[in-house]
């Protein structure tokens, strides 16, 4: 018997995922929840098989990574209408099993949620066949808050001081940055960086100030976590980057 969790905050969706997934057989349904601030904790203590996240606009990769350290033995799948590529490309390096489309019908929902609880990681095809070609490069922590600080518009000088480092230092870094992802300008590499931390929100730390991936404290003992690659869609443009 196969337990599964669902969380989603729209009433039908629940509805709709019991009747596909419990005549299937093989399955135990242990609970439905609809607030993500207390996702963590509940999954801990139900301790589901499987569990599906309804990706809407209160989904983010923060909460991905604290379910991940949580219970790290909870297999994940988002339960996806579309994803941005890079998006995608993120959640499954945090450790996402599955990215399902919501127009699976019966036999292939219950199909692929055997399959991601017997250990297998499944990415629909259909979601997939839209992305552009994806590249990636891996990013040292320092990178990492360099990149989101520029997604977020600060200037050199700014973005010295987030990091008590000196302008010249945050050239070098930018410098590098450029290279790497073959980008010709600090805009271009924002636009990427934008892509890569949408749906990133402020999450808690550990009980050490650690968390998996390189962080930046925020105010409250907060901290965001940040992506250790990042994906390079390269056919898209950027006057048209906010558009899905």
């Amino acid at each position: 018997m196969v337990r599964i969790a669902l969380y989603t905050d729209e009433p039908v969706s629940a509805c709709g995922f019991m009747s596909l997934l419990l005549p299937a057989g093989g399955f135990e349904l242990v609970s439905i929840w609809n607030d993500p601030a207390s996702l963590p904790a509940t999954v801990l203590r139900a301790q589901p098989d499987v569990l599906v996240i309804d990706c809407n606009d209160h989904v983010a990769l923060a909460l991905v990574a604290d379910i991940r350290r949580t219970a790290p033995a909870c297999k994940i799948v988002l339960w996806a209408r579309s994803i941005p590529a890079e998006l995608a490309y993120q959640a499954i390096e945090l450790g996402v099993r599955a990215i399902l489309r919501k127009t699976l019908d019966a036999a292939q929902m219950s199909g692929r949620l055997r399959d991601v609880a017997a250990g297998e990681v499944c990415l629909d095809g259909t979601l997939a066949a839209g992305w552009p070609p994806v590249e990636t490069v891996r990013l040292t922590n320092r990178e990492s808050q360099l990149l989101e600080l520029l997604a977020c518009g600060m200037k050199n000088r700014e973005i010295a001081s987030a990091l008590s480092i000196t302008e010249g230092t945050v050239k070098v870094y930018l410098s590098r940055l450029f290279q790497k992802a073959g980008v010709r300008d600090r805009y271009e590499l924002g636009i990427y960086g934008v892509r890569n931390l949408r749906g990133v929100a402020l999450a808690e730390a550990d009980g050490n100030g650690r968390s998996d991936s390189p962080t930046i404290p925020r105010r409250g003992g907060r901290a965001t976590p940040w992506p250790r690659s990042l994906a390079l869609g390269r056919n898209f443009s950027p006057a048209n980057s906010t558009q899905d």
